[in-house]
């Protein structure tokens, strides 16, 4: 049987997916009706994989759970517990800057700068070779005479 298209389903839902992806939701809810709840939460996230939706990528981070005592439907992030027991431990995991990508990027736009600094010396151009490479990008060094 062919899996339902995700427009079939209310916008509402993938909200839900998205909102539980970033954070914890709960909703009360009879313990047989989250179940099936759950099911058509991953029946739908089954279809936009398919579809290769545009807010799947928000989707996937929502682990969908069904509670006993209390009954009740949770949308939370993956790794959601692990989170709240990080918060709690006081614990500050405020992503870093990665030096490697700040490298990387300053490198490019040096090689680029020298790249654009190569092209207007003029290629092939016997008079231009003697002009240096301008570091300065308002190209305020004037050619030697």
């Amino acid at each position: 049987m062919p899996r339902k298209h995700s427009s079939s389903y209310p916008p509402e839902l993938i909200e839900l997916l998205v909102r539980g992806s970033q954070h914890r939701i709960v909703i009360e809810y009879p313990h047989k009706d989250a179940m099936v709840a759950r099911h058509n939460l991953h029946r739908l996230r089954a279809a936009m994989r398919d579809e290769h939706h545009p807010r799947l990528h928000l989707v996937e981070g929502a682990v969908i759970l069904v509670q006993k005592q209390p009954p009740a439907l949770i949308i939370q992030p993956m790794a959601g517990d692990l989170l709240d027991a990080i918060k709690h431990s006081g614990l500050d995991l405020t992503p870093v800057m990665d030096i490697s990508s700040v490298a990387a990027t300053e490198a490019l736009q040096t090689t680029n700068l020298v790249m654009d600094n190569y092209l207007r010396r003029g290629i092939g151009n016997p008079e231009s070779r003697d002009v240096p490479i301008n570091p300065d990008p308002n190209n305020t060094v004037e050619k030697p005479q």
